[in-house]
C-alpha cells in the first residue's frame, strides 16, 4: 500500500478515530490571521479531528516585550512570539493528560491518510521510544535509509512509511508529534523559566526558533517519517518571507511533496 493509494475510498473508520481521541490532541497556532484559521479547522474538521488552534503570542507578551536592559529587534520579536507560541501549545497538550500531542502550523496541507495510519505511529513510536516524530518538514526531495543523517530507525514492511534519523541542520516543524516524555524534556529546556531565549539571544548558532531548535532538544529521542504527512501549502507570497531564500525553499518544498487529491 502507498500513501496515495485509494483515495477516492474513506481513509478512516470510527475505529481509529476513536483510538485517536483517546490518545492523542491536535494543537495549531495561528496569530491574527482569520482565513487561515478557518482554513486549518476545515481540513481537520475533514479528516474528522479536533484541532484546537491557539491564537498565539503577542509582541507586548512580558515574555518578549523590549525592556531598557534588553533590546530585541521586530524580526526576533516575531520569531519569539512564534517560539512561545509552540511552548504554550505543549503546555496545553501536557495538561490535557494526553498521551501524545500533534502541533502545526498554519499553513500547511494534510495527508489525508493520517487517520488511518496514525494509530500505528502512535503505537510504533511508543514501542520504539520516540519522543519526537516530524510528520511534515522542509524537503526537495525523498529521505531514503541511506543517505547520511538519515538512517533508518525502524521499519514496519506492512507499512507505506519508514522511520529516519535527522541531522542537525534539518529543518521546518509543519506537523509534529510529541510525547509526554518528549514535552517535558523540551519544556524544561527551552520554556521562560529556564531563560534560554535571553542567555542566547546573540548566539546565531541557537536560534530561538521551532523550525530550527526545539526539535534538536538535547537528551530528545526522534526521528522523521518518510514520506511525510504535511508538507507546505504553497499560498504565502513573497512578502510573507521577504527573503529570497527563504521563500524559494518554501516553495519548493510545496512544489516536491504536495500531491493533488491526497493532501486536503
Amino acid at each position: 500500500m502507498n500513501l496515495d493509494a485509494d483515495t477516492n475510498n474513506d481513509v478512516y473508520n470510527e475505529s481509529c478515530l476513536e483510538i485517536i481521541r483517546d490518545n492523542c490532541e491536535f494543537h495549531c497556532v495561528c496569530f491574527q490571521n482569520d482565513t487561515k484559521h478557518q482554513s486549518m479547522k476545515t481540513r481537520f474538521d475533514t479528516l474528522g479531528l479536533n484541532l484546537h488552534i491557539y491564537e498565539g503570542v503577542p509582541h507586548t507578551d512580558p515574555r518578549i516585550i523590549a525592556t531598557d536592559s534588553r533590546q530585541i529587534s521586530p524580526v526576533i520579536q516575531r520569531l519569539w512570539s512564534v517560539t512561545y507560541g509552540h511552548l504554550d501549545m505543549i503546555q496545553f497538550f501536557l495538561n490535557s493528560g494526553k498521551q501524545f500531542g500533534i502541533f502545526c502550523e498554519d499553513d500547511i496541507v494534510i495527508n489525508r491518510t493520517l487517520p488511518m495510519n496514525l494509530p500505528h505511529i502512535m503505537s510504533e513510536c511508543t514501542e520504539m521510544g520516540t519522543e519526537c516524530l516530524l510528520l511534515g518538514y522542509m524537503k526537495t526531495y525523498k529521505v531514503e535509509g541511506w543517505m547520511s543523517g538519515h538512517e533508518t530507525i525502524r521499519a514496519f514492511p506492512e507499512r507505506p512509511y519508514t522511520y529516519h534519523a535527522y541531522p542537525k541542520d534539518q529543518w521546518g516543524v509543519h506537523l509534529y508529534m510529541l510525547s509526554r516524555n518528549g514535552a517535558k524534556k523540551i519544556l524544561d529546556t527551552y520554556a521562560y523559566s529556564s531563560s534560554y531565549a535571553d542567555t542566547n539571544i546573540n548566539d546565531q548558532t541557537r536560534p530561538f526558533s521551532p523550525d530550527w531548535t526545539i526539535t534538536k532538544c538535547p537528551g530528545l529521542q526522534r526521528a522523521l517519517i518518510s514520506p511525510m504527512f504535511a508538507c507546505e501549502d504553497g499560498r504565502d507570497s513573497y512578502d510573507h518571507y521577504a527573503h529570497d531564500g527563504q521563500y524559494n525553499f518554501h516553495m519548493e518544498t510545496f512544489r516536491y511533496n504536495y500531491v493533488p487529491d491526497l493532501f486536503i
